[in-house]
């Protein structure tokens, strides 16, 4: 019974580690929409057999137990990278440069995934499901690797690994009842530390022990739970500064220098994915995108139509996180502002209040009109506008002998409007008769060093028969012919650079590029700073806006229906998440939950080819039973492979001395010390401990004592095998040494 000992903990460890893998696991499935739960339950069970089969390498020594070892290792590695959907093939080294870009395109994605990722991007999510098997597989691995030394941080390191899996996952997705779930986790972990070393009534009494200690931590746990943090470095005030992150939405067009550390800036409940505007930029300048503060004074109900649709009209609740703006967020053309107290807005909807800052904490509602028409409707609008909004198809040409300025910023913008434009010139409204002063402004364009823009403009649009089709043109040639980049270099005209040369940029280039075009043709057009819808938390039934998802976009008039918004930057951006129309949420899902899609609407963006909608569940899900089955024939080949080998041990020792005996006399003939014919173990011990040291005289003491039924003997163990192995092998160098692992290796050969 006491050879069964070891195994019967080896059986507890193997079901300890099973159950607190398939806990974690599964938490970290809930990181992605519909996961493939049967899928993650095998990265368990596959992690767990690892570990046994580990075990049942324990007594392979010398260079067979180290192949065994990493053959097991790559093997359950592979496994598990593959049963979560991983393309075996890419596995092989001739494919490992597909799957690095692969790799690298996911995790670029995950920088602004909504949890749970329910997304299209396949690697994405891909990437998403590999965390599983790569951390969980590599916990057992630690966890029972045969080591004699340091065999206790090895399992600590495997422990700390399944927690990091369990941390990662609750600390991205609010799960709710976290209490509980950390209550189960602790069960999980003391069962994992303590049970496999209690034997009898111990068992039941840690047992009790850890599920006390477990209970009354619950509601201790409770009672310190607190909305606001107990010291929070990030209000910290060392130098005087003031805390949050500010935003200048001025488009600078050099590298970006504004905060990308992923800091919640916003929490927003709305009913849908929504751009919250923060600051309309409606002048070019000759050389960027500003704000004028013009029509300050106008009504902001003048650029709104005359009938409102009421199904048009969007609700919005902001709750201020690190955000410093003296400007609301806000959405659409704002009707109404509650919570803020007195407020402006403007009639381009850019809102600030008399308060002051917008203070962290601080909560208030919008509503707001955001137009949500359909490509049939937007066809269908007359190419009519009224002489208001010819302000927004001017353009400032850049002043005679002035490059780009240096200085971004609020203090560049001063220093560029203290200078007179070469001139201010705008095209006639799309679909008007032409003025005769309009081939005068065509002459200007074509003599400005944006003629080339003015050119490109003209070509994209020739031939649309609306103008909905001309801003698809223009948005279709920027998102299929450009890349993103956060490091375009500076130039001297920074968007006729961007569109001809560097044909790179973020989010800045692009909607520029895409409005100063649109003015060009005779398209009303403006550009909003803000941000992007931001990631959907179903758990909390709200938007979590970063300071990744600072973001700028393009609004198009459409006459009797109001500013409608474009978005012409390639969706692997970081603000990478779109408003979504909710006509496309319902016909692409079949529901209108906001978190749903993460694309352009689905009706305006088949024209440019649609996206490919998300994946999820199990797909070909293994049976219910499969599992279960896995995990429980894993864990009894592992037992009764430790079972045979510590049968097969006691066989051998049941043989007596006469199998140590006969590999000692082979192994001292491979080493040179060949014994005469006849020679007795007295008499080989005598020699030993004179030619070769105490140690080796022992070992055959100790066979001797077997042997001849010494009271008490046993069979020499690992430890006398090291000792007389180092005494033989010694004084020959390391070719000794070798040899001497050779002729005894670690486990004893019959």
């Amino acid at each position: 019974m006491q050879d069964l000992a070891p195994v019967g903990r080896l059986g507890i460890r193997l079901v300890a580690f099973g159950a607190l893998s398939i806990y974690v696991v599964g938490h970290w499935g809930g990181l992605v929409e519909a996961a493939p739960t049967s899928r993650l339950a095998a990265v368990a069970a596959i992690a767990t057999g690892a570990g046994a089969l580990l075990v049942a390498t324990a007594r392979l020594g010398g260079v067979r137990g180290t192949v065994a070892r990493a053959a097991v290792a790559v093997a359950a590695l592979a496994a598990g990278l593959a049963v979560v959907g991983l393309d075996a093939r890419l596995l092989l080294p001739g494919n490992w440069d597909e799957l690095g870009e692969g790799l690298d395109q996911g995790l670029a994605g995950l920088r602004t995934v909504d949890w749970p990722y329910g997304g299209s991007d396949e690697w994405v999510r891909q990437v998403l499901l590999l965390g599983a098997p790569a951390l969980a597989v590599t916990a057992g691995l630690l966890a029972f690797w045969p080591a004699r030394r340091g065999a206790g941080l090895l399992r600590a390191l495997g422990l700390v690994l399944l927690l990091v899996v369990y941390g990662v996952a609750v600390t991205e997705r609010d799960f709710g009842a976290e209490l509980l779930r950390g209550a189960g986790l602790a069960l999980l972990v003391g069962l994992w530390l303590w049970a496999p070393h209690s034997r009898g009534r111990e068992a039941g009494a840690v047992a009790l022990v850890v599920a006390s200690a477990t209970l009354f931590a619950v509601p201790v746990a409770s009672s310190l739970d607190r909305e606001a943090p107990w010291l929070d470095y990030r209000q910290w005030n060392w130098f005087g500064t003031i805390g949050g992150t500010a935003f200048d939405w001025s488009h600078s067009y050099g590298p970006i220098d504004w905060s990308r550390d992923g800091t919640t800036v916003l929490r927003v409940k709305a009913e849908r994915a929504l751009y919250w505007k923060v600051e309309v930029q409606d002048r070019f300048d000759g050389f960027r995108w500003v704000r004028s503060g013009a029509g300050a004074e106008t009504p902001p109900g003048v650029e709104l139509p005359q009938e409102l649709n009421p199904a048009w009209e969007e609700s919005a609740e902001f709750t201020v996180r690190e955000l410093r703006s003296d400007l609301a967020v806000v959405t659409g053309t704002p009707l109404r502002v509650e919570g803020l107290g007195a407020t402006d807005t403007a009639v381009d909807g850019t809102t600030s209040s008399r308060e002051g800052q917008l203070r962290e904490g601080e909560s208030y509602s919008v509503s707001a009109y955001v137009p949500n028409p359909s490509r049939r409707q937007l066809r269908a609008t007359p190419e009519h506008w009224s002489d208001y909004f010819r302000r927004y198809l001017r353009i400032d040409l850049p002043p005679e002998g002035v490059t780009n300025l240096e200085g971004t910023g609020r203090a560049g913008d001063a220093a560029r409007s203290a200078v007179a434009p070469a001139a201010t010139v705008a095209m006639p409204f799309r679909g008007d008769v032409r003025p005769p002063e309009t081939a005068a402004t065509e002459l200007l364009l074509l003599d400005s060093p944006y003629r080339r823009t003015f050119g490109l403009a003209q070509r994209l649009t020739a031939g649309a028969p609306t103008t909905y089709d001309a801003v698809k043109a223009i948005e279709s040639h920027l998102l299929e012919n450009f890349r993103y980049s956060e490091r375009p270099p500076s130039q001297e005209y920074p968007l006729e650079a961007f569109l001809f040369e560097d044909r790179a940029g973020y989010c800045q280039q692009f909607s520029g590029a895409m409005a100063l075009m649109l003015r060009m043709v005779g398209i009303p057009a403006r550009v909003v700073g803000g941000f992007a819808p931001g990631s959907f938390n179903r758990d909390e039934d709200e938007f979590r806006v970063r300071d990744l998802d600072a973001h700028s976009w393009v609004e198009v008039h459409f006459s009797g229906l109001g500013w409608i918004q474009f978005d012409p930057t390639p969706s692997g951006a970081p603000a990478g998440s779109r408003a979504e129309p909710r006509e496309a949420a319902s016909s692409a899902t079949g529901s209108t939950d906001p978190g749903r899609g993460e694309g352009v609407a689905a009706e305006r963006e088949s024209d440019t080819g649609g996206g490919a909608g998300a994946t999820g569940g199990d797909g070909d899900a293994l049976p219910f039973w499969a599992v279960p089955a896995m995990l429980g024939g894993l864990v009894a080949a592992g037992i009764l492979a430790a079972w045979l080998l510590a049968a097969i041990q006691r066989r051998r020792d049941s043989a007596g001395a006469e199998g140590p005996l006969r590999e000692l006399t082979r192994a001292l003939g491979r080493l040179g010390y060949p014994l005469p014919a006849h020679t007795t173990l007295l008499a080989l011990e005598r020699r030993l401990a004179r030619a070769v040291g105490p140690c080796s005289a022992a070992y055959v003491r100790a066979l001797r004592d077997v042997r001849y039924g010494g009271n008490g003997a046993v069979l020499p163990g690992p430890a006398q095998r090291r000792a007389l192995r180092g005494e033989l092998a010694r004084r020959r160098g390391l070719l000794g040494r070798l040899r001497g692992w050779a002729a005894l290796p670690p486990f004893r050969r019959s």
